[in-house]
């Protein structure tokens, strides 16, 4: 190969709004291992270049063709699946030495489906990829032949990380750290929990490996010291998961008295009062909870925790020590027209609740996103289906609206219709009065037949507009201490 290949590009191609701030936090993990072996790298944010470009296949083939590296990775959330995909089958990108490997958490659960409709790709790595992307490269590098990553298809490799203090600190000094407003921040990886409309145990199992606190505050230091950070953004899917793991890190937190806030993910019971009097005083600013229905049937079904008394208890202390989002799911496939109004009810009352206390709470109300390695997937697989009338915003990427017209328009939504699987965040499931619920939602016409009652219908767009302003309440504050280089 030509000196040209001495390293690896690794691309992040994600979908959503720039203004969310992350960095390829993924990637820069990845290519802190490969240069602690010895490794070149590079890194290119697709998202950061191009916005929310769903139809710039041609962009991507050129960004892909413009990489420092002949071996170039691209790691992919499962919404920029038919752009890479239509990408890597364009003829400019079948070059002998050009090796392309795909991994991300897109691939999870559809190795299979990505190696069928993509024969281009030298190697897809799903789960952890630190250890098989090391081997997958230097094998190129050292002409060793295709090196023997064989998953189901011949082409998949997926190693876990068990000891996660091993692993360096992620790259920071190889993206623009000025085009990133947020600071992402790992402890550990997997979740333990099993929830029916989730597909992460198909990335990470349902093992849960920890890095070690004090390993976790040698980053931090390097975040304040170093990169002049002052908020954090934990990502872990649940931080308070284990109670001795989040007790360490608070204690370490508050005796490096650092000047350091941060927020994070947790299920509203594996939280008590003792624990978040202890976030707080640790620095912790904002908690996101995953509360998703406000109906017991619902909650049943997809294994989690109604909102009883007790519960709701331990919501108002959140409410009364951090900025709290709590988060909803409508569109689920068993979900009938009152199990909805039950969802509703209960985001109003908490936003009541926080509007009465003068707590900070955001209410995010997100359609369900099908994804292949769910459990809710395999049961309700049938019950998908594809529409335009939802803005593709909501599904998985850009509004497809804005970009009708566009060179690859046509092309993108017909490789969606085509792909059931590998563009399922794309789909639905119908359920009771879909569209009606929809309409409601999104403020749009009630469409004709519905079957919903005109007064229940009001009283839901009347509860919804509360909750709305509660949460244009919460942004607004939100950016006010940011543009006065506050928290966000």
């Amino acid at each position: 190969m030509p000196a040209k290949s001495r390293g690896i590009t690794l691309i992040s191609c994600r979908l959503g709004e720039p203004s969310a701030g992350f960095p390829p936090f993924g990637l820069m993990y990845l290519a802190s291992y490969m240069r602690r072996n010895n490794i070149s790298c590079e890194i290119k944010d697709f998202q950061a270049d191009y916005g929310e470009a769903l139809f710039f296949v041609d962009q991507l083939v050129d960004y892909i063709l413009g990489s420092q590296f002949n071996i170039v990775g691209i790691s992919i959330f499962s919404n920029s699946i038919p752009l890479v995909i239509k990408a890597l089958g364009s003829p400019r990108l079948q070059k002998e030495d050009l090796i392309l490997i795909l991994g991300g958490p897109g691939v999870a659960a559809i190795e299979d489906d990505i190696a069928t409709a993509c024969p281009r790709l030298n190697h897809i790595v799903s789960g952890e990829g630190e250890i098989p992307l090391l081997k997958i490269v230097s094998s190129h590098l050292n002409r060793e032949g295709e090196p023997k990553t064989v998953g189901s298809n011949g082409h998949s490799a997926s190693t876990r990380v068990v000891a996660l203090d091993d692993l360096p600190i992620p790259a920071w000094d190889l993206v623009d750290g000025a085009r990133y407003s947020k600071t992402p921040l790992v402890t550990m990886r997997g979740c333990p929990f099993d929830c029916d409309f989730c597909d992460v145990k198909a990335t990470w199992g349902k093992r849960v490996t920890f890095r070690s606190p004090e390993n976790v505050m040698a980053e931090v230091e390097y975040i304040y010291r170093v990169l002049g950070r002052t908020h954090l953004r934990i990502v872990d899917d649940t931080l308070t998961v284990n109670r001795n793991h989040i007790k360490a890190l608070c204690n370490l937190f508050i005796e490096r008295r650092l000047p350091v806030t941060w927020t994070c993910f947790a299920r509203i019971d594996t939280l008590d009062e003792a624990m978040m009097l202890m976030m707080s005083q640790a620095g912790c600013k904002g908690i996101y909870l995953g509360i998703e229905s406000g109906d017991e049937s619902i909650l049943r079904d997809i294994r989690k925790p109604k909102l009883n008394e007790t519960l709701l208890k331990r919501f108002s202390v959140a409410l009364s020590l951090f900025r709290v989002t709590a988060s909803f799911i409508w569109g689920f496939p068993m979900e009938e027209v009152s199990a909805f109004r039950e969802s509703i009810d209960l985001a109003f009352a908490l936003a009541r609740l926080g509007h009465t206390s003068g707590g900070d709470i955001n209410i995010q109300l997100h359609l369900l996103a099908p994804t292949v390695g769910s459990s809710l997937f395999e049961k309700f697989e049938p019950a998908l289906f594809f529409s335009q009338d939802e803005p593709l915003s909501y599904l998985g990427g850009a509004p497809l609206n804005n970009f009708r017209g566009a060179t690859e328009y046509d092309e993108i939504v017909q490789f969606i219709r085509d792909n059931k699987r590998l563009c399922a965040p794309f789909y639905c499931f119908q359920s009771e009065e879909f569209e009606t619920k929809s309409a409601l939602i999104r403020g749009r016409s009630i469409p004709q037949g519905s079957r919903m009652r005109i007064q229940e219908r009001y009283r839901i767009s009347q509860k919804l507009s509360f909750i709305y302003r509660t949460s244009a309440q919460f942004r607004a504050r939100r950016m006010r201490r940011s543009s006065q280089n506050e928290v966000s």
